[in-house]
């Protein structure tokens, strides 16, 4: 009983938004990203090329993962990585990865 307390299946909410492909499908913004930099839960990246999506800004922040958000991590995005990312505002109108 103890070990089903710590299966995955007993979590209180679903980390995994799926395929990319399919988060990419749903989400608000997809773009292709360069990491300038990276700090604890959260990475400012600049913005390569909108693959769908409208923004006016040249580099937004992400925020990831802080433990129990849901959220994708950002830890292995450093500075200097390229990455296609799927992103949404959550309710502060910060962006989030799916």
């Amino acid at each position: 009983i103890i070990f089903s307390l710590f299966s995955p299946d007993g979590v209180a909410c679903d980390c995994t938004g799926g395929p990319f492909i399919q988060s990419a499908r749903d989400s608000l913004l997809v773009a292709s990203v360069e990491v300038e930099t990276q700090k604890d839960s959260w990475v400012k990246v600049k913005i390569k090329e909108l693959l769908r999506g409208q923004e006016s800004r040249n580099s937004i922040k992400v925020q990831g993962d802080r433990g129990a958000d849901c959220l994708s991590s950002v830890q292995e995005f450093k500075p200097g990585s390229n990455w296609i990312l799927a992103l949404e505002k959550n309710s502060k109108r910060s962006i989030s990865p799916i």
